[in-house]
């Protein structure tokens, strides 16, 4: 005889995995649709005190009449439930049946969807603590989705990967020959799944039900497609439910994104490059023929009129040095940049250079211009056009933003032997509220055409980025009137036995 009770006329394609997971749960669960009892499993009959030929001659309104009529609140409950009366799917019932007089039982009445069918189940929560003599259990609420959802794609295997069963949707999704049945077969003979080892794995572990993401499937039609597969073992059978959930459609979304980004970035790199090329080559030519006849005239001219070509200079510089920040800057936010770090001695391999480079334009303005060396610890590993962006946009602005005064530049070991660069200056500098978004691309605390100041307000956004990305710690102060301090800690020191800080010792210019 059955331990379960299955209404024979209910389709049985559909059903199978209802019946199998059903039967194989500890607590009682009917499935029911309108007045008929589709479904009793082994735990129900028992705790009903029911057997598979009494269900045959149930309907839904004798097993509800087998409750106490001094619950005909929660009847009416049930029946308006039933009736779609409510809007909830899902109804929570306290009853008393006719073999529990003394005790109250706990029932959830749950909607259930299954092609054209709807369907009810009643799932009895606190069956365990009613059990007495039942070994200590937990009521787990069983997810129906797994087995009633027919759309989607599902199989039952064994232990040894065997098809016990599958649906319609699962023989369409992978193209399998309509009529004939494939029980018996081994699933990975029919599905060729990505990572089927591990799988494996998953079937003999302890784990009831696991997700695997995203799975790559070649199937016997050599169609391509991905799937979360979805594993779930059924209780005391040994037996599990394979759910395939299409993910083709994202995959290929996510692919054909990812093929446009590639001709993006392609492309952006040919408008920056041509526009590069365009508007520096004509620059360039500017440049060099005005430097050309201020060698041939500048003999024959006022010196007032050779001021001029330093300010043909210093215009065509400031065009050069814009446009080569807003690639760089265009570069870093698409992370289209090329990153490539190596040692360096930041003295004479940059820090020199930048340093003589801003010395005359300083000079020429009044402005005391020094900087102290302090230690002998000047290894770093950084990329090398970064950090001499790094160094170049800060003098500028401490030059730029100081009419009198000094600009002192420290290297340093701190405590931890890392190299320091501290840029002090006495500018006019910064407010403490335009601090807070000094890294913002675009802005200055003096906006407008009228500003007093040149700039693009790119200079500290994009330092910030590249201190980011070279593993530096960037530290700005500043108040107005008072100048501003800007401190880097370079975290990526190279730090050798033969070079530690041996003391001060000032090298000032």
């Amino acid at each position: 005889m059955e331990k379960y009770y299955c209404a024979p006329n209910i389709g049985n394609e559909d059903l199978i995995s209802i019946v199998l997971l059903f039967n194989s749960e500890d607590y009682p669960l009917i499935l029911f649709r309108e007045n008929a009892l589709l479904f009793v499993n082994e735990a129900a009959l028992k705790f009903l005190k029911l057997s598979p030929n009494d269900c045959s001659e149930f309907n839904i309104q004798k097993l509800l009449i087998s409750f106490h009529r001094d619950n005909i609140a929660e009847l009416n409950n049930l029946i308006n439930f039933l009736s779609g009366e409510s809007n909830t799917n899902e109804l929570k019932l306290h009853l008393r049946h006719q073999h529990f007089h003394n005790e109250t039982i706990d029932c959830s009445i749950k909607r259930v969807d299954l092609k054209a069918f709807k369907l009810f189940s009643i799932e009895f929560t606190n069956y365990f603590s009613l059990q007495k003599n039942h070994p200590a259990g937990e009521y787990e609420p069983l997810d129906l989705y797994y087995v009633m959802n027919s759309t989607i794609p599902r199989c039952v295997i064994d232990g040894s990967i065997k098809l016990i069963d599958y649906n319609e949707s699962f023989a369409e999704y992978f193209q399998l020959k309509t009529g004939i049945k494939l029980r018996d077969e081994l699933l990975e003979n029919i599905l060729n799944i990505e990572g089927f080892d591990d799988i494996k794995l998953i079937l003999r572990s302890e784990q009831r039900s696991v997700v695997v993401s995203k799975s790559r499937i070649l199937t016997k039609s050599i169609q391509i497609c991905f799937a979360d597969i979805i594993i779930t073992k059924l209780k005391n059978t040994g037996w599990w439910i394979f759910e395939f959930i299409n993910r083709h459609e994202e995959i290929r979304l996510q692919n054909k994104l990812k093929d446009a980004n590639n001709r993006n970035a392609r492309l952006k790199s040919m408008f920056f490059a041509q526009m590069s090329h365009e508007i520096r080559t004509p620059i360039n030519a500017i440049l060099s023929f005005a430097n050309l006849i201020k060698e041939e005239v500048k003999d024959k001219l006022d010196p007032e009129y050779i001021t001029g070509f330093e300010v043909i200079n210093r215009g065509g510089e400031r065009i050069i040095r814009t446009i080569n920040m807003i690639l760089d800057m265009s570069e870093v936010m698409t992370d289209s940049y090329d990153f490539i770090p190596r040692e360096l001695n930041i003295f004479t391999d940059v820090f020199n250079e930048v340093f003589m480079k801003y010395r005359q334009y300083a000079l020429s303005k009044g402005i005391e211009f020094r900087y102290m060396r302090e230690t002998e610890n000047l290894l770093v590993n950084c990329d090398e056009y970064m950090l001499r962006q790094i160094l170049l946009n800060i003098l500028d602005n401490a030059v730029k933003f100081t009419t009198c005064g000094s600009i002192e530049v420290r290297l340093y070991s701190d405590i931890q032997n890392k190299l320091v660069i501290e840029f002090a200056d006495t500018g006019i500098g910064m407010s403490r509220e335009y601090i807070q978004r000094v890294f913002i691309p675009f802005t200055q605390e003096d906006e407008g055409v009228n500003r007093k100041y040149e700039g693009n307000g790119l200079g500290l956004a994009l330092t910030k980025k590249y201190c980011d990305i070279n593993n530096i710690d960037l530290r700005i102060e500043s108040s107005k009137e008072n100048g501003t301090k800007v401190t880097l800690v370079f975290n990526e020191t190279v730090i050798s036995s033969d070079k530690r800080n041996t003391g001060n010792r000032a090298m000032n210019r």
